[in-house]
């Protein structure tokens, strides 16, 4: 993954492009399954920490319980993603949509998963492989706290708010 900042997205116009990037360009079938998704950020997770959550590693978690299952249920909820690092703790949901709506349900998953963990130095990510703007638009609306991430192999792009704050609602 190249260093830096990770891109802000932020749309200024009606215009799909923003800062050289095309928000169609924004989805990418790097992998065929979540679980590729997953093994190629922990394989690399030492510059995932630099490069896209900006701090430095000190421990992650794949599949982190957060709640027992019922002893007749499905297995207890976990979270796809959990990174300890010196800054903050990432409570991270990984999305790998067939559809972008998928990643509008994930914000009550991660909303979810967030209350499950006190420590106020957290933060909640819904990390994409395909942008969608709705979504944006949801977690700005709602001011929620939740960083909402595009990544591929060859870029990431985070989305910062609107410059037109009107245009949120």
């Amino acid at each position: 993954m190249p260093a830096g900042r990770p891109v802000e997205y932020t749309p200024e116009s009606e215009e799909k492009e923003v800062f050289g990037l095309n928000v169609d360009d924004l989805k990418t079938d790097e992998w065929g399954k979540e679980i590729d998704l997953l093994c190629y950020i922990t394989n690399n997770i030492d510059l995932f920490c630099r490069d896209v959550l900006l701090d430095k590693l000190i421990s992650f978690e794949t599949e982190k319980e957060i709640k027992k299952k019922y002893k007749f249920g499905p297995r207890g909820q976990r979270v796809d993603l959990f990174i300890n690092c010196e800054r903050s703790v990432y409570i991270i949901e990984l999305k790998n949509p067939k559809n972008i709506s998928e990643n509008r349900g994930a914000i009550g998953q991660i909303l979810e998963y967030g209350m499950y963990f006190l420590d106020p130095k957290k933060e909640l990510i819904l990390l994409t492989t395909k942008f969608d703007i709705e979504t944006a638009r949801i977690i700005k609306f709602y001011d929620l706290p939740i960083r909402y991430i595009y990544f591929d192999k060859h870029k990431k792009a985070e989305f910062k708010g609107f410059v037109d704050e009107n245009r949120a609602s």
